[in-house]
């Protein structure tokens, strides 16, 4: 990496097909460090790092292209730190880091002495920012517009990464000065603005649908609630249903006992009245009607009788 850094005109194209021929695992330690510590002799105008940059956003190798943006981005936070007094941390999120880079380097771009080099350093910014952290093009296409003419409000999503690589490989050919990328950007604004329109309708009907979503699935789980709790009502039914048919059958099957319990308590009556009480009270009314009354079988009758009812309201007692 130093010695590439050390030619006066590098092509970035052979050097790269050189390393990918030799298969490294990435550039040494101290190889960077040598090429950092000498870039604002060797690349002041950073036009060879912006080369660098260019020429790996197309590399095959993604493990080579990968060691060439880590290296950029070293040698554009290097070069801000020291030049527009701007330290990048790297927690912050890549749009605010490429729109901080574009306001720290915007009063170079008025100055013609300033603007090639301040365009090169913000472009490969917008390319190492692209490859290590996913920038979106929309956004570096609206911050640089804004850089050159008025805000207009407008953004561009492209979702596609080959249309995102087609689109920044466009702006490291063609937007290397502010004139050109003032046409550019003019040209394709109303492309972004259409694009940020139907981005913002389509999370906009996303929003809606979403929310319908959670409201059937509100509506599903109470019809689930209240289905549960019907099966359980109906089960209860049946179970009270159940057991007042049960009771119903007891109380019938009790009154009929009850009514021949009652039948055969009247025979047993009737033929104790018939067998054992009636014989005796005709002996006692015939002992009485006699001249002399026969007093004492009376007495004694009355007392047979007597006797065998009690025995009998005992029996019935022992009987309940």
């Amino acid at each position: 990496m130093h010695d590439y850094f050390r030619q006066e005109k590098p092509a970035a194209g052979p050097f790269l097909s050189g390393l990918r021929k030799a298969k490294p695992k990435g550039f040494e330690p101290d190889d960077v460090q040598a090429a950092l510590r000498t870039l604002p002799e060797t690349d002041p105008e950073f036009q060879k790092c912006f080369g660098l940059a260019q020429r790996a956003l197309v590399e095959k190798s993604n493990s080579l292209a990968h060691a060439c943006f880590q290296f950029v981005g070293q040698a554009v936070r290097q070069r801000l730190a020291a030049e527009f007094n701007l330290d990048i941390d790297l927690e912050t999120p890549a749009p605010d880091v490429f729109q901080a880079v574009a306001y720290a380097v915007k009063p170079a771009l008025a100055d013609k002495k300033l603007e090639k080099r301040a365009m090169a350093l913000l472009l490969a910014a917008a390319l190492w920012l692209f490859r290590t952290r996913q920038l979106d093009y929309a956004h570096v296409i609206t911050t640089l517009r804004e850089l050159v003419q008025p805000p207009d409000n407008t953004k561009q999503d492209p979702t596609a990464r080959q249309i995102q690589q087609n689109n920044y490989r466009f702006l490291a050919q063609f937007g290397s000065r502010a004139a050109t990328l003032k046409a550019l950007a003019d040209f394709i604004g109303p492309w972004i603005a259409q694009a940020q329109h139907m981005r913002s309708e389509a999370a906009r009907q996303e929003q809606a649908a979403s929310a319908l979503r959670r409201d059937k699935e509100a509506l599903e789980r109470a019809l689930a609630d209240a289905q549960a709790d019907l099966a359980a009502s109906r089960a209860r039914l049946a179970e009270a249903e159940s057991r007042v048919a049960s009771l119903e059958k007891a109380l019938d099957e009790e009154r009929v006992g009850g009514r021949h319990r009652v039948t055969q308590v009247k025979a047993d009556i009737q033929g104790f009245l018939t067998a054992q009480i009636m014989p005796l009270v005709a002996d006692a009314g015939e002992a009485a009607s006699l001249n002399p009354p026969r007093v004492h079988v009376v007495a004694e009758r009355v007392e047979t009788i007597g006797d065998r009812i009690g025995r009998k309201i005992e029996w019935l007692k022992s009987s309940d």
